[in-house]
């Protein structure tokens, strides 16, 4: 019942993004914290040239070593907060997600699967 209800909430995903849940989370929370960070990960020339970095913005490697953990975390908030919200990972709102990585939700962050929407919960189970 609630795997349904989990593959119903992937396609969603799916037909919005052309991925799913966790893979959009990443780019989102990725999208995010390269900004915090003034990371570029384009090697490339964009239309308008080269991006302006920040002088204490980190390399590829420094990006990937102290930064994609907090990526991971908050994709992960992500997923759970649109989980709960039945809605799209885009959805969340960063007030949202603030609660899951430091705030009233931390404590479940990462109790088990996403396998059954809140409706369908019974107590004690995630």
């Amino acid at each position: 019942m609630g795997g349904g209800a989990r593959q119903d909430w992937e396609r969603r995903h799916t037909r919005a993004y052309r991925m799913g849940a966790w893979g959009r989370a990443l780019v989102s929370c990725g999208a995010l914290v390269a900004h915090h960070t003034g990371y570029d990960r384009r090697a490339v020339r964009g239309p308008g040239g080269p991006r302006l970095r920040r002088p204490d913005a980190p390399d590829w490697a420094a990006f990937d070593r102290e930064w994609m953990p907090v990526v991971e975390l908050m994709a992960l908030a992500a997923c759970r907060a649109a989980w709960e919200n039945g809605g799209l990972a885009d959805d969340v709102e960063l007030p949202q997600l603030l609660g899951w990585v430091d705030g009233a939700h931390t404590h479940r962050l990462a109790d088990g699967y996403l396998d059954a929407p809140p409706e369908e919960r019974t107590p004690g189970t995630v």
